[in-house]
């Protein structure tokens, strides 16, 4: 019962970090896109 909480814990953070990780990576192109225009 603990490890499949602990094993459910680490595949959310997973999730998360691959999002953030999207997020972030979009974010980036975004920006330099916007300084490139400049």
């Amino acid at each position: 019962m603990l490890i499949n909480k602990h094993l459910f814990l680490l595949n959310q953070h997973f999730i998360f970090s691959r999002e953030a990780c999207k997020m972030l990576s979009k974010r980036k192109w975004f920006y330099i896109k916007e300084v490139l225009k400049q």
